[in-house]
């Protein structure tokens, strides 16, 4: 707005119509709540997505570092859904506990994961020679009051000790009792195989040796393995089983290859052997 004053001068008179005075109305107000929280709830699907393909590697490696092959994973959150319809050596207490051991998991809902006949047929050929050896033992050996070749086929017990190796075997699976790197204690899924294990060789008398592993990078002189065997042995022996030797054999004997991480993971375990 323009006026002349008494000079004949025209002045510019300023009104509250300027744009800077002017107060930011409700769409405005909205925007500045509504682009932060966009923000916020995009940084969280971000974020959870990253986690969850994480959690997912992890423990699909978790899964093939003991053996088990063809199981499909998926998380919501840290959850996990394990499907074991075409996995191979795979049983389903055995998948939970192995999962559920992984950092960040919470929950683990294991379908599926019954043994099929081949991999029944491949833990029984597996244990068929220690079996034998165990049954000639068993005839002049073993007192009256342990479960003999003698004792079996007469009684509910007979079928649980047959073969009695193999079923070892199955329940440690292929790395057998694994421990971590530079570890010599027994913890999580691993702990609760050696106690399956035991349970079922107190229930059937049994007599075993233990050795404890290494990879090719510990010392020759280092105690780790004759460390992961007492860890077992002690185990065992808690629960009545009867253990005659447990000794640490170093890097012999590998399971696995030691030129590659995979195999020098699966050469830090320990081995039970049925007498």
């Amino acid at each position: 707005m323009v006026n002349e004053n008494e000079s004949g001068r025209a002045t510019r008179v300023d009104g509250d119509t300027r744009w800077g005075h002017r107060k930011l109305g409700g769409p405005w107000w909205l925007a500045l709540l509504l682009v932060p929280l966009l923000l916020a709830a995009l940084a969280l699907v971000i974020g959870r997505g990253d986690t969850e393909s994480d959690l997912k590697e992890r423990t699909q490696s978790a899964l093939e570092g003991k053996g088990i092959s063809g199981a499909k994973v998926d998380f919501d959150g840290r959850d996990a859904t394990v499907d074991l319809a075409g996995a191979k050596g795979a049983r389903s207490a055995d998948v939970e506990g192995i999962v559920e051991g992984v950092d960040g998991v919470r929950v683990a809902d294991v379908d599926g994961g019954a043994a099929g006949a081949d991999d029944q047929d491949a833990a029984d050929d597996q244990g068929a020679g220690h079996d034998q050896g165990a049954a000639d033992d068993d005839s002049g050996d073993k007192g009256s009051g342990e479960k003999g070749a003698g004792d079996k086929g007469a009684g509910d017990g007979a079928a649980t000790c047959d073969k009695l190796q193999a079923q070892v075997d199955k329940v440690l699976g292929r790395n057998k009792v694994a421990f971590g790197e530079k570890a010599s204690a027994l913890a999580g899924a691993e702990a609760e195989q050696v106690d399956t294990v035991a349970w079922l060789l107190a229930e059937c008398g049994a007599s075993v040796t233990v050795t404890g592993h290494t990879d090719d990078r510990a010392r020759p002189t280092s105690p780790l393995s004759s460390g992961r065997a007492d860890a077992v042995a002690e185990v065992l022996e808690a629960a009545g089983v009867g253990v005659s030797s447990a000794e640490g054999v170093g890097a012999d004997d590998p399971i696995g290859d030691n030129s590659t991480q995979a195999g020098r993971d699966l050469n830090r375990f320990a081995d039970i052997q049925v007498q």
